[in-house]
C-alpha cells in the first residue's frame, strides 16, 4: 500500500514537459561529521562490561576473535551503494528462496531507464558472496569476473547451509554482524575489527568508488568511516568503464543500452588513502573496456599503456611497502589475448590453469629500487574478440555485470 501511494503521489506531482526542471539528484548519504559519542575503546574495568558480554568476555582475546571470525569473518562481502530511480526495482532471472539474496539483490545488470523528472534515491546493500565453493581449493578459486551475486544469479547458494528455520537450498546471504555490534561498546570495537579486518570486500558500484576514492567527494564527507576502511586488508574492485571507443560511433543512443556511460577510470590514486593497509587487491574490468572492433588492441598498444596500464601502475605504487603479494588486474579476453602475444611483457605460467588461465603477464611498477610488478590475467570472456580470420566478433551475454563465462 505504501509503495502504491508513493507511486500515485509521484505521478500526480509530475509537471508537463517544459514547465519544470528535472529534480536534482539527492546528496549522497554522508555520515555526520560530529559523532554523538566518541568512538573509543571502552575501559576494560568499567563495571557491567563483563556481565553484558557474558562468557565471551572471560575468554582469552585470541579465542574470542576466532569465535567472532567464525561468526561473521573470513568471507567475501559485497558492499554496494547506487543512485537509482526511486520506484525502480530490478528484474532477476532467478527468483525464489534459492536466488541469491532471495529477491533482494540490488541490480539486474541492465541500466534502469527513467524519465528525467523521476526522483532518485541512494540504496545501500550488503551481502555475503557465494561465488566461491565452501570447500575452496586453489584450483577451484573463482575470480571476480565470474561474480553475479548482485544480480541474484549466484549458482552456489544451495551448497551453503540454509538460514536457521529455512529449508535446504535457501540462500543465507545475511552478514549477521549487527546484533553483536549493538551489544555494547566493547563488542562494537572487537566486532568492527573482525568485520572489516578479516573479510574480503567486493566493490562494484561506480558511484560508491567515486565517494570512496575521489578527493573532491571525500572532502565533502564520508559514507564509510575512514577508520573502518583502514582496517580492510583484502579488496576486489570491478570497474565498468569504456576507455577505448569505436571512432565515429554515436554512443548517445541505445548502441550500448547496458553500459553506464563512463569513459574514464575511477580515481584509483585514492586507493592508498582510503585503504592504507591493503595486502590483497584484484581489479576486474568488464567487457565494455574496449569497444573498437575496427582496430585490434595490439595496434593501440601505446594508447593501452598510457591510458590504462601506466595509470594502474602509478595507483598501485604506494602499496609497495605493505602489499603481501603482487596485485592482480583482470582484462577482457579481447584485450588480454593481444597482450599475451606481445613479447614486451614478462610471462608467468600458472600452476592451476583451469582456474587462473595458462599464463599471467607482469607489468612493472617503477617506484623504488625494488623490482615490483602487478599481474595481468584474463578476465571476462564476454564482449569483443577477434576470430582466427581476424574478424571482430562479440560473444557472451549482454547483461553488463552478468558474466556466465
Amino acid at each position: 500500500m505504501r509503495r502504491l501511494l508513493e507511486t500515485l503521489r509521484s505521478l500526480g506531482n509530475k509537471s508537463a514537459p517544459g514547465q519544470a526542471h528535472p529534480p536534482p539528484p539527492p546528496p549522497p548519504p554522508l555520515l555526520p561529521t560530529d559523532r554523538p559519542r566518541p568512538n573509543t575503546p571502552p575501559d576494560p574495568s568499567t563495571p557491567g562490561q563483563v556481565d553484558r558480554l557474558g562468557t565471551l568476555s572471560r575468554l582469552p582475546a585470541e579465542i574470542c576473535r576466532q569465535i567472532l571470525t567464525a561468526a561473521f569473518g573470513g568471507r567475501e562481502l559485497h558492499l554496494d551503494l547506487r543512485l537509482v530511480p526511486r520506484h525502480w526495482r530490478p528484474l532477476h532471472g532467478r527468483t525464489g528462496e534459492s536466488a541469491h539474496g532471495r529477491g533482494s539483490a540490488p541490480w539486474s545488470g541492465i541500466t534502469p531507464k527513467f524519465n528525467p523528472q523521476d526522483e532518485r534515491e541512494w540504496r545501500w546493500y550488503g551481502c555475503v558472496c557465494h561465488r566461491q565453493i565452501p570447500w575452496r581449493r586453489p584450483h577451484s578459486h573463482s575470480w571476480p569476473h565470474h561474480d553475479a551475486c548482485l544480480v541474484g544469479e549466484a549458482n552456489l547458494c544451495s551448497v551453503y547451509p540454509p538460514p536457521p528455520g529455512m529449508p535446504a537450498g535457501s540462500c543465507d546471504y545475511i552478514i549477521g554482524a549487527l546484533g553483536w555490534l549493538r551489544t555494547c561498546r566493547q563488542a562494537y570495537v572487537e566486532g568492527i575489527s573482525v568485520l572489516y579486518g578479516s573479510n574480503v570486500f567486493i566493490l562494484e558500484s561506480q558511484e560508491l568508488l567515486d565517494l570512496l576514492l575521489d578527493p573532491a567527494e571525500v572532502s565533502r564527507g564520508h559514507v564509510v568511516l575512514p577508520q573502518h576502511l583502514a582496517l580492510i586488508k583484502s579488496l576486489e574492485v570491478r570497474i565498468d568503464t569504456m576507455l577505448f571507443q569505436r571512432p565515429g560511433q554515436d554512443y548517445s543512443g541505445g548502441y550500448r543500452p547496458n553500459w553506464n556511460g563512463r569513459r574514464s577510470l575511477p580515481h584509483l590514486g585514492g586507493l592508498k588513502a582510503a585503504f592504507p593497509r591493503l595486502h590483497f587487491l584484484v581489479i576486474s574490468f568488464t567487457e565494455y573496456l574496449y569497444d573498437d572492433g575496427a582496430t585490434r588492441p595490439a595496434a593501440r598498444l601505446l594508447e593501452l599503456k598510457n591510458v590504462l596500464l601506466e595509470p594502474l601502475a602509478e595507483a598501485l605504487a604506494p602499496f609497495a611497502s605493505t602489499q603481501k603479494q603482487p596485485f592482480v588486474v583482470e582484462l577482457p579476453i579481447g584485450v588480454f589475448s593481444d597482450l599475451v602475444d606481445f613479447s614486451g611483457f614478462a610471462r608467468e605460467v600458472r600452476e592451476h590453469r583451469f582456474a587462473e588461465g595458462w599464463a599471467w603477464l607482469r607489468y612493472p611498477i617503477r617506484c623504488s629500487d625494488k623490482e615490483l610488478f602487478y599481474y595481468i590475467k584474463q578476465g571476462t570472456e564476454s564482449g569483443l574478440y577477434w576470430d582466427h580470420q581476424d574478424r571482430p566478433r562479440t560473444y557472451g551475454d549482454t547483461w553488463g555485470h552478468l558474466v556466465l563465462s
